[in-house]
């Protein structure tokens, strides 16, 4: 692995320690209903999203987008995550479950399935605030974020299909703004090396751990 160029993204996802593991059946299931659906309309209006569509074996939820470049920083990203993590698990120990419902475009290239339940939305932006500030204080290099949404994308266009203009239209996705997508437990914290990544499977994780284990404890 060649970490002078690679970067790495902190992602929450939702399974225990352990091998890594997609998230709920209910979620990909549903992402992949409304890609298929979106797909169809947009061929029809001879739209190709072909390009845009994020692949199902990496559907995840981020927290933090991070840069690192060597395998000091590698490790020094892990002792804060390891320092925080206790901090990080008492934000969702009464147990987190995320509701997907309706429907977001972010400057009409990335179109999400978005999280419902203003509560859940809250902490999930603690969650962030608390990664982010932690590592930024500790000199590591944090890609800018204008605001949390809370989002499991589902048609993404990439910087060279952006500046050919691509865009993706409000009429094949308005019709679908208000549907309901299932819920999905939050169980785990990883980080997520986003090269790397093996075809047709998830991202490779550098580092995880188990946001249950708390409850496990008071239990």
């Amino acid at each position: 692995l060649k970490l002078a160029k690679s970067f790495y993204k902190g992602k929450m996802q939702t399974e225990a320690e352990g091998e890594a593991e997609r998230p709920s059946r209910e979620i990909v299931d549903a992402m992949r209903k409304l890609q298929e659906t979106i797909y169809t309309n947009a061929f029809y209006q001879k739209h190709d999203l072909r390009k845009a569509m994020v692949d199902l074996y990496s559907t995840h939820l981020l927290v933090a987008n991070l840069c690192i470049r060597t395998d000091e920083e590698m490790e020094k990203v892990k002792h804060i995550l390891d320092l925080y993590h206790d901090k990080i698990s008492r934000l969702v120990q009464d147990g987190l479950v995320l509701t997907f419902q309706g429907l977001g475009l972010l400057n009409e290239t990335e179109l999400y399935m978005q999280v419902f339940n203003d509560d859940a939305l809250r902490t999930l932006k603690d969650v962030s605030t608390t990664i982010r500030s932690a590592l930024m204080a500790s000199g590591v290099h944090v890609l800018p974020q204008k605001s949390f949404v809370g989002q499991i994308t589902v048609f993404k266009y990439n910087e060279d299909q952006v500046a050919r203009g691509l865009k993706i239209q409000d009429d094949l996705w308005m019709p679908l703004m208000y549907s309901q997508f299932g819920q999905q437990p939050v169980r785990c914290l990883q980080l997520c090396n986003i090269h790397d990544k093996p075809r047709w499977s998830y991202y490779r994780v550098e580092w995880q751990r188990s946001l249950e284990a708390r409850q496990d404890k008071r239990a």
